[in-house]
């Protein structure tokens, strides 16, 4: 199915989702970050390092290293102050409840293949290209891909705040539905989650919500059409305005001391 994209969409390409929602809901953070170039002024928050050196550990897990090593390994390899330190052991019980998702999905469904951290670009044919490659649509970076012996998919994102309704993601589980669609071929099926790794549990003792099941029909011709009009909306949100926007943003925008509007 060949979509048209509108011109002001390849202006901007290749895009990424962070950089997409970043312009729809403030203008002058994407023109600092993506027109300007601008380096952030703010320093990074030690919950976004800390942040960072968890994705690390939960990659090497997925990939078979035992817990402890997987610990030793990140607070050997990240310089993070005694503070950070001790957040990052904090999140032990999180990790091997992690660990043991994964060895019962293992069981239950039998798992042909595992991607951790796996970097993907697709053109605006969504065939896929290199990706830093100019000639890009969009790009992303995907934590976990699960390839059942089933030929299913299952993606699943970390996150480190608080469990919020998987709708709150729509647009992002979709563009990765798409990706993965040109990563692995002959899917029947991708399914999505988001694992809320510094939560605490639910009810039922788990981290991770769950978005429904997609056939691969629906990700070629829907999803790929809600990307379009997504990046649409972004590139458009942009093409004419740098005015700051207050929003939830604001509480992760590397640009606050000298934003008006956050003033």
């Amino acid at each position: 199915m060949q979509i048209e994209i509108p011109s002001v969409v390849l202006e901007y390409a290749p895009w990424s989702p962070s950089m997409a929602s970043t312009a729809i809901n403030c203008p002058q953070a994407f023109s600092l970050r993506y027109k300007k170039k601008q380096k952030r002024v703010e320093p990074e928050s030690m919950d976004s390092r800390v942040g960072t050196v968890v994705h690390a550990i939960l990659e090497w897990v997925a990939q078979g290293v035992e817990i402890g090593k997987a610990f030793e390994k990140a607070l050997e390899g990240y310089e993070l102050p005694h503070e950070g330190q001790m957040l990052v052991q904090t999140y032990r019980d999180a990790v091997a409840d992690f660990k043991k998702g994964l060895e019962d999905f293992d069981r239950k469904f039998g798992i042909h293949e595992i991607m951790t951290e796996k970097k993907i670009a697709l053109k605006p044919d969504f065939e896929l290209t290199k990706f830093f490659a100019k000639d890009g649509l969009i790009r992303g970076v995907i934590d976990l891909v699960i390839i059942t012996k089933g030929k299913k998919v299952v993606i699943i994102d970390h996150k480190s705040g608080s469990v919020k309704p998987i709708d709150k993601y729509q647009t992002q589980t979709e563009a990765y539905a798409v990706f993965v669609d040109r990563l692995v071929r002959g899917l029947e099926g991708v399914r999505i989650a988001i694992h809320y790794v510094g939560a605490d549990p639910n009810i039922n003792g788990k981290r991770t919500v769950w978005a429904p099941e997609y056939n691969m029909e629906v990700v070629r011709t829907q999803f790929r059409e809600n990307l379009v009009q997504h990046l649409t909306e972004a590139a458009n949100a942009v093409a004419d305005s740098d005015e700051p926007r207050k929003c939830w943003l604001c509480n992760y925008c590397g640009y606050k001391p000298v934003c008006p509007a956050y003033q």
